[in-house]
Formats: C-alpha cells, structure tokens, sequence
C-alpha cells in the first residue's frame, strides 16, 4: 500500500470514529472503521420517542410500564415497515428509522405520534404523548442496520427539541418539493446542534394537506 492510500485509509478511520450513530440505546458512539459500509447518499431519517416516559413508569408501575413500552417498540417496528421504513437503532424508549421518501417518512413519523393514543393502557391512566423529528441527507449503513452521520445527529436533536404530539423537521426536508404538496410547514426556532458546531433551521409539519 502506497504512503497516499495509507493516509486516504486513515482519514476515512477518523471520519468514521467521530461519526454518530443509531445502535441500540447508544447515539455518538466511536466505530472503528468505514470497512464494510456502504453510503446511502440520500436518507430520510426519524427519531420518534415517548415525552415524560419516567414520569409514566411511575404513574404506571415498573412492570405495567415496561410491558407498555415493548409493546410500543412493537408498534413503531411494524407501523414504521408500513410506510417503507427500517428500523435501525433503538434510542431510550424512542426508535431511529430510515426512509428512502422523505414524504414516507413524514407520513410514518405522524402516524407514530397519533397512534400513540391507541396503545392498551390501564384504566385510569393518561394515554401516552409522543413527538418525532425528521431529517434527510447522506448516512452510513453497516452490516447490522446500523446508520451513522449528520442526519443522525440533526434528527435526534431535533427530537430533544420538538413539542409533545409534535413533528420537527429540518429545513431540507421541508423544503423537498414532493413534501411541500403533502404537507404544511410552519418555520420554527433554529436548533444548535452540539456536536456539530453550528445552528440549523427548523420546521414543524402543522398537518398533511
């Protein structure tokens, strides 16, 4: 191997060790290398998870609540396959799903935050409250369905940030021509995206058209 592909070979290491990524509860941890990865240049990604779940486990109980999130985990898995989406990676009580469509992934991130209501509960107990968040751009994919990169981090900030029954989307995804006939877009504050070093533009899907 030559000095030059040496340092090409390197370089790539580096990028991949700091590049975040959906594996199940762990988002920004290392990866060794690019090995074996393929890039998906252009990848609608949503981060969908429950609001105020600790408060919920409380009101609900350990084993009542954590048989309400499996189930949930269920759903989010078999609702997201639906609309075309995979799920890749685990996050708390919440799910991270990539989407080739970024309007599919709108329509699935707001299916997962109505149906949310639906899910079996106690009798007495409030129904649960979900918000999603929505990106796009170019991802890596390794072997175990696992995805790193930039609309990694935008989406799982995106989230952090969103509202309850709420979807959060960044400024490429609503600005996508196809999404703008489906749906309705209200601007929304910037988000700083630790991590990055930089603030992006937000939206909030109001409702499909």
């Amino acid at each position: 191997m030559t000095r030059s592909s040496d340092t090409k070979s390197h370089a790539a290491e580096q990028r991949a060790s700091r590049a975040p990524r959906a594996h199940g509860k762990h988002v920004g941890s290392r990866i060794p290398a690019t090995d074996g990865m393929i890039r998906l240049s252009r990848c609608a990604v949503v981060c969908v998870d429950q609001v105020e779940s600790t408060h919920r486990l409380e009101e609900l109980g350990a084993e009542a609540g954590f048989a309400e999130q499996h189930g949930l985990w269920r759903t989010m898995a078999s609702d997201s396959r639906l609309f075309g989406g995979q799920v890749c990676g685990w996050r708390g009580d919440g799910a991270i799903v990539r989407f080739r469509d970024i309007s599919a992934a709108i329509t699935a991130a707001h299916h997962l935050v109505a149906s949310a209501a639906n899910v079996p509960r106690p009798v007495g107990t409030r129904p649960m409250t979900m918000r999603a968040s929505v990106s796009v751009g170019s991802v890596l994919l390794d072997d175990h369905g696992n995805i790193y990169g930039r609309a990694l981090v935008v989406a799982v900030r995106l989230n952090e940030v969103a509202r309850p029954n709420r979807i959060l989307a960044c400024a490429d995804v609503a600005g996508d021509r196809k999404a703008q006939h489906a749906f309705v877009f209200r601007r929304a504050e910037d988000v700083p995206i630790r991590g990055l070093g930089r603030v992006i533009e937000a939206a909030e899907v109001v409702c499909p058209r």
